[in-house]
């Protein structure tokens, strides 16, 4: 007996127990007691049924449903409930292979009420079989393993091989589904063993078809192919239509996983040809759907005509009906397994329709709810949308207006400027310096108030990093340790020693840093001190500034985060009221808070707490690892001089980077900033940092001003009076930013000045830019020196003249080089080794010298003026070849013309007969 396997999806859960009430177990009866033969109509209506079957499975599933139609009729006039079962199963099996799910699942229903019933070890192998199908088409495989494990255990006792083998390929799709394929592979050979030994080859073209399923799964793609091959051969020969356009789509589903689109088309097409010559609806919209993701880039609008086609396809596939009644299928297997009685199930009905009807109710009250709900936060979303927009409107034009001071701020300061410049007179001086004070600090309340307009519009899109918090503290304390040292006020710094690796926004705690050191400077006397502490627990990190200045009066404390608000007294913030309102700002938007401490007459103490980590997820990192050991507290000169050395020879192919900085944080800072485009080596004072960059020639060369044994200014002077040093560029990175010392730092030598605290994209474009003007120089001497050869004039300059003419305007180096290359010329040893040796400097600091210069290393160079003067030769004299390769310096004649032919493109006797 066949059986249908259905293939869609099991609709939701809550269904069933609704079902199962509107749909009860049918009442069924064995074949009437007092007929102990079959009269003419029943025996008509087996012979309709045995037909019918014949007729299923030439797949000409129309002419069975008529036939067992018919059949069913006289069935139910003589209340012969096993024929009716046969025949409600043949009309499942028939409407499934149309696709006509509803259909298949109300005949299925209807055969399974009147086989629970029975109990037959027979009939209930097919229900064990049909509820395996079932559940493996609600795609709960694990389920239908079950129900078809005990189908096969039921069909072994009852010696039925035909059946056993529509068991076992039951099993085996499950087992596919399962992504067990080793398991569905036994199975499915155990269906096509049966098959083979009754040569029953319909069955067994199918069995070879599912093979190329499971092949398939396990990326077996060549006997997969084998398998569909020979199931498609043997299916066209016995015209089983069905079969061969389930297995043509898998088929093609096979060349679309080897990218064969064109083979996955063909196979596509032809399974849905034959679909709609069966009425299979079910796969024709399977193929339209497969055949729209095909074309859907080389041919939109054709694939366009098969996804409409498919859409069109889908409702009559498969209902919410379909889904209700598949559930429903399987429940009443459960609601029978149980035995329960007639009784008992009126019983239960009573109880769930009530329970249906107070379960109606409470969702009907729920979605009443859940309308007013939303129609609530629809409402308050509109009013934030509008309360937002016009916080957006104020901020903007907030933030417009106080740009618009800035302009003649500028002005009036630069005016001002020019006539303090231009007057001599002392008492109008005063004034100058007046308008200059005001106008700064009105430019300075500018500056405050734009960042609180930009705090406040930017909450949602700040910049997160993650990092060493402590490298920036200490960053920002070296840079305001210039103006206390000027007050007289000494800053002290300390920590716990913990692990500062925190998420912060770099740009709010410089700001929030500067801001509270700035204020304790403001309101602290000349000999006070302040400390700065820095501290972390498992989830916060703490950061309290003490200063030992005048205080806040208790009744000031509670208002001294409100903007612009102001004490009384005459030792609380004088200025604007704005500072402390930014700083409590920006502590919030980084979901950290601060705290107030203080006693009048005896100082105050400000407390910023944030979390160590804002969300999940890894942020950009901003700060490096610090190094285990001190920057300038190495005791072995050879160890951190051999580190150098190995840095330097890691890096050869990076540009040279010589940063010269005391302080430790300051220079892992900005090796973090550089370490990924530029080879960074360290010294830790002016003398050492002078001592490296003779030896190394670095490419560019980064020093702090006030440091120990040798100041920036002094480095900068002794660089540019160094013969092998004198071209590196220089970038002054100090905490002192008055325009003086930039100034004084220019007129040293240093081609750029950048202030403490910097941000990384200043420092590298800085970097970047310098060097980059470097090079454009190099290109421009290089051009210079580069002699235009003239093939048709019979002038020719003289090359080697030029070049020592150019160099000569360009750096007295590269001229002293070339007369030492020039007196040596013949001499086949002269190398870099042996021109250093003549520039009493080593081979690292000559090589690096004249690639700085000329962009090429000293042995190309050297063979350039080698050739430039044989070619001179050639041209002038009569000299052998020979003769002029040993003149020239070229141990060997073949050696020398394979070497001139290279730069020149021709032999040295066809460039003599060029100019002969």
């Amino acid at each position: 007996m066949k059986r249908i396997y259905y293939k869609k999806q099991l609709t939701a859960l809550a269904c069933m127990a609704l079902m199962m009430l509107i749909t009860g177990v049918s009442a069924c009866s064995t074949r009437p007691s007092g007929e102990s033969k079959r009269n003419s109509r029943l025996t008509e209506a087996d012979r309709n049924l045995e037909k019918a079957y014949e007729l299923y499975d030439s797949t000409q599933f129309d002419r069975s449903i008529d036939l067992t139609q018919e059949a069913l009729k006289v069935y139910k006039e003589h209340n012969d409930t096993l024929a009716m079962s046969d025949a409600y199963s043949n009309l499942s099996a028939c409407y499934q292979r149309l696709g006509i799910t509803d259909s298949a699942l109300q005949y299925s229903l209807a055969g399974l009420n009147i086989e629970l019933k029975l109990r037959d070890d027979e009939l209930l192998s097919s229900t064990y079989n049909n509820l395996g199908a079932i559940y493996l088409a609600a795609n709960r495989p694990r389920e239908a393993k079950g129900f078809f494990l005990k189908a096969i255990e039921k069909e072994k006792s009852l010696n039925s091989p035909k059946k056993l083998s529509i068991r076992y390929a039951g099993a085996a799709e499950v087992f596919l589904k399962l992504k067990d394929n080793d398991k569905a592979l036994e199975y499915i050979n155990n269906a096509f063993n049966i098959d083979s030994t009754a040569a029953d080859t319909t069955h067994m073209a199918r069995r070879l078809a599912v093979m190329g399923d499971i092949y398939t799964a396990r990326e077996d793609y060549n006997i997969a192919l084998k398998r569909y091959n020979e199931a498609i051969e043997m299916l066209t020969r016995l015209d089983d239509k069905y079969s061969l356009m389930i297995t043509l789509k898998s088929l093609g589903g096979l060349y679309e996983k080897l990218n064969n689109t064109s083979q996955a088309l063909e196979c596509y097409n032809k399974s849905l040809k034959i679909a709609q010559d069966c009425d299979a609806r079910k796969f024709m919209q399977l193929n339209c759907s497969l055949m729209a993701g095909l074309l859907s880039k080389e041919n939109p609008a054709k694939a366009l005509k098969y996804m409409i086609m498919s859409d069109s396809l889908k409702d009559s596939i498969f209902s919410e009906t379909t889904g209700q009644l598949t559930t429903q299928y399987a429940m009443q297997f459960e609601s029978q397994q149980k035995q329960i009685t007639i009784e008992e199930q009126q019983h239960a009905i009573a109880t769930q329709r009530l329970i249906i009807i107070v379960v109606s109710i409470a969702v009907l009250l729920l979605l009443l709810g859940c309308g007013a709900l939303f129609m609530i936060n629809l409402l308050r979303a509109k009013a934030q949308h509008a309360e937002k927009k016009a916080e957006q409107m104020k901020e903007a034009f907030f933030t417009n207006v106080t740009h618009e001071f800035r302009t003649p701020l500028t002005v009036i300061l630069g005016e001002t400027d020019l006539l303090k410049q231009r007057d001599d007179n002392p008492n109008r001086q005063l004034i100058y310096d007046a308008i200059t004070d005001q106008g700064n600090l009105l430019l300075e309340l500018v500056n405050k108030l734009l960042n609180i307009s930009k705090v406040r519009a930017s909450q949602d899109s700040i910049k997160w990093k993650n990092g060493d918090v402590e490298a920036m503290v200490k960053m920002i304390i070296e840079n305001m340790r210039v103006s206390a040292e000027r007050k007289g006020i000494g800053i002290g710094y300390s920590s716990d020693n913990g692990n500062y690796n925190i998420d912060f926004v770099p740009e709010y705690c410089q700001s929030i840093l500067t801001n509270l050191i700035a204020n304790s400077l403001k309101f602290t006397g000349k000999g006070g001190k302040i400390s700065i502490l820095l501290t972390r627990t498992d989830d916060k990190a703490s950061l309290a500034i003490t200063d030992t200045g005048c205080g806040i009066k208790e009744k000031d404390l509670p208002h001294i985060f409100e903007p612009f608000y102001q004490g009384d007294s005459q030792n609380f913030d004088s200025g604007t009221g704005i500072g402390l309102s930014l700083v409590k700002q920006m502590a919030e938007a980084m979901n950290g808070n601060i705290e107030v401490q203080s006693s009048e007459g005896q100082g105050t103490t400000i407390t910023v707490t944030l979390p160590v980590k804002h969300e999940e997820g890894g942020y950009p990192k901003w700060v490096p690892r610090i190094l285990s050991e001190p920057f300038g507290d190495r005791n072995d000169d050879n160890e951190e001089k051999a580190h150098d050395n190995e840095k330097v020879s890691n890096g050869d192919d990076k540009p040279m980077v010589l940063v010269i900085e005391d302080n430790h944080d300051v220079a892992m800072f900005i090796e973090h900033v550089l370490e990924d485009r530029y080879n960074v080596i360290h010294a830790s004072n002016g003398n050492d940092g002078l001592k490296k960059a003779k030896e190394l020639v670095p490419d560019i060369i980064l020093t702090d001003l006030m440091m120990p044994e040798c100041d920036g200014y002094e480095l900068c002077r002794k660089v540019r009076a160094d013969e092998i040093i004198n071209h590196v560029p220089i970038v002054i990175v100090t905490a002192r930013s008055l325009d003086n010392d930039r100034v004084k730092a220019v007129n040293a030598g240093a081609d750029a000045y950048i202030t403490k605290p910097f941000s990384n994209s200043e420092l590298a474009a800085v970097v970047d830019n310098l060097l980059k003007r470097r090079e454009m120089l190099k290109l421009k001497y290089e051009l210079e020196t580069k002699l235009q050869d003239d093939m048709n004039s019979s002038v020719q300059v003289e090359k080697a003249n030029y070049i020592a003419n150019v160099n000569a305007k360009n750096d007295a180096f590269m001229l002293k080089v070339n007369s030492i290359i020039k007196e040596n010329i013949n001499n086949p040893e002269m190398g870099s080794l042996f021109l250093a040796g003549k520039m009493n400097l080593s081979q690292r600091q000559f090589n690096r010298k004249v690639k700085s210069i000329i962009s090429i290393d000293t042995a190309s160079y050297i063979r350039e003026m080698r050739i430039d003067l044989a070619q001179e030769m050639l041209r002038n004299s009569d000299d052998p070849v020979t003769e002029i390769a040993e003149k020239c310096g070229f141990e060997s004649g073949s050696y020398f013309s394979k070497i001139f032919k290279r730069v020149t493109g021709n032999t040295p006797s066809d460039y003599r007969k060029k100019f002969r």
